[in-house]
């Protein structure tokens, strides 16, 4: 089978304007051969089975967290998960249940809820404006901590398998902005 292909979009189903279709007027690639052995050089790596929780991942995410917080969609603040986390069957329950979210691929539809609250902003004259409101999402204390606790963990693969670049700092925890300026400032001296 030959895998090099034309791109060709159908003229009768593209948006058109004055009769001619936008993606021939502004399509740079509207003929262009497209050669799919390209995706052949990205290195395949061996897939790795996802390690179960442990009650200390889910421990060290709670423990930064105050007393002193809004509660979430479920009623829960940080303070009695703390507590409930205390527990070692609660615990273990609770890694069950993200152990099984994980081998099935599944978020239960509990975790997807939310709810939004709009609040009025204090010393305002007139309400009659969005501008003059603040607005508050709500979630599930206990899916922020699933998520907390997931999210870490892959960070963790992502960066031992070197599966982004390592100048990519965005979003990574403990990758500050001091890293990106020791990034900028080597740029800067490689130029010179």
């Amino acid at each position: 089978m030959n895998w090099v292909k034309r791109c060709k979009i159908p003229t009768t189903k593209a948006i058109k304007f004055n009769r001619s279709p936008y993606n021939s007027l502004y399509n740079s690639v509207f003929n262009y051969t497209i050669n799919i052995h390209i995706l052949d050089k990205i290195p395949q790596y061996p897939s790795i089975k996802w390690p179960p929780f442990s009650v200390k991942e889910f421990r060290d995410a709670i423990a930064k967290y105050n007393n002193i917080s809004v509660p979430g969609l479920d009623h829960l603040l940080w303070c009695y998960l703390k507590e409930v986390l205390i527990d070692n069957i609660c615990v273990t329950n609770i890694i069950k249940i993200t152990n099984v979210c994980i081998y099935l691929s599944h978020w239960p539809t509990y975790f997807k809820k939310s709810m939004l609250i709009v609040i009025p902003k204090a010393k305002k004259v007139l309400y009659d404006s969005s501008k003059s409101f603040y607005s508050i999402v709500l979630l599930n204390i206990l899916d922020k901590l699933i998520e907390k606790v997931t999210s870490k963990c892959i960070q963790f693969y992502i960066l031992i398998s070197a599966f982004l670049h390592s100048n990519q700092l965005g979003g990574i925890q403990q990758h500050s902005t001091s890293d990106a300026g020791i990034f900028l400032s080597y740029i800067v001296w490689t130029g010179w």
